[in-house]
């Protein structure tokens, strides 16, 4: 857990310095929404690591998948697949 007064740009910089330092090679991370950017997410890829991060409810992906499993959230037995 980190603070949440940092900004998330250099938190994550630090992080991902701190688990190449320690030679960490297989960790996934978990961010919340204040999390999300386009620079958080190119350095994750960048230096290939699995995560999930959540993102705000007013960007457009987000409106789209959720438009489309909406049915699947709702009604999970009602559409097996």
């Amino acid at each position: 857990m980190l603070p949440g007064n940092i900004s998330d740009v250099s938190t994550i910089q630090k992080l991902l310095f701190d688990v190449d330092y320690l030679n960490i090679k297989d960790i996934s991370f978990i961010f919340d929404r204040g999390y999300y950017s386009a620079d958080n997410i190119y350095l994750l890829y960048k230096y290939n690591h699995k995560f999930i991060i959540s993102v705000r409810r007013n960007i457009s992906i987000y409106k789209k998948i959720y438009l489309e499993a909406k049915n699947d959230l709702v009604n999970p037995d009602l559409n097996p697949r």
